[in-house]
């Protein structure tokens, strides 16, 4: 039986992926393989190649980096891609053969129009291309194919963990779309609106993928924080930790794949 954990995008509302990712070490369940968008590729890449506790060191390095108020403003979105890619670098190898866990991000070719997902080559590169988010960060060239955010497509990609073979698919999805008042809406500028229909769309997108999971964690961080509030790692990642817990301790499905 062939498992695969699914790790969804969302900027830094992926730190909240630790939580499940924690509760599988705790329960025994160990993934075949590990698929991953986004954010959800970075944490993916981290947690197969050393461990929650590298993903753990990994974030409290961000929060080290970015939390603090002159730093975070110094840094622009180039220069916080590049320290991304260049951190990286010290927890996981370049090479998919090194990895203790298979794992296996997913792109979207803007040339194509189609997700991809890369089973091969250079794993930073590969991950970088796949939380390329357009307008923010640059556009990815592997291969002369151009790269950007998985999510464009394919926010929490169960699809292509299925593609890959997985007979059970465990997912973690950030995408649980608070409602919110229509006065709130009706004073929202362009920005913040444009912002909450792609939220929308996300969500759609990331429903879809839900239904080929066999069970999928959906931590509520996405209420308070949003994407790119690098400030708030800390507190998402532990708002994914204690609902994981109570999650994995009330799920049958868990339980039953443990015995």
């Amino acid at each position: 039986m062939k498992i695969a954990c699914v790790l969804s995008g969302g900027g830094v509302l992926g730190a909240a992926h630790v939580g499940p990712l924690e509760e599988l070490d705790r329960l025994g369940i160990r993934p075949d393989f590990i698929v991953g968008t986004s954010a959800g590729a970075l944490i993916g890449l981290l947690y197969a190649a050393n461990g929650v506790d590298a993903v753990n060191e990994f974030l409290d390095r961000l929060i080290s980096l970015f939390t603090i108020p002159k730093a975070y403003l110094l840094n622009t979105p180039l220069k916080i891609f590049n320290q991304l890619g260049s951190i990286l670098s010290d927890y996981v190898p370049h090479d998919h053969h090194q990895l203790p866990i298979p794992f296996y991000p997913v792109a979207a070719n803007l040339r194509t129009g189609a997700w991809h997902i890369f089973t091969d080559g250079d794993l930073i590169a590969e991950v970088l291309a796949s939380s390329a988010y357009p307008g923010v960060f640059p556009l990815q060239i592997i291969d002369e194919e151009p790269y950007a955010d998985g999510g464009l497509i394919d926010n929490l990609p169960a699809d292509a963990a299925r593609e890959m073979g997985a007979e059970i698919v465990i997912g973690s999805s950030i995408y649980l779309l608070p409602e919110l008042p229509t006065e709130k809406i009706k004073k929202m500028n362009l920005i913040k609106i444009a912002q909450r229909a792609i939220d929308i769309q996300q969500v759609k997108i990331a429903e879809e993928q839900e239904g080929l999971c066999d069970f999928c964690f959906q931590p509520p961080v996405m209420r308070e924080h949003q994407w790119y509030r690098l400030y708030a790692i800390a507190e998402i990642r532990e708002k994914g930790r204690k609902y994981a817990r109570l999650q994995a301790n009330e799920s049958d499905f868990l339980k039953r794949l443990v015995k």
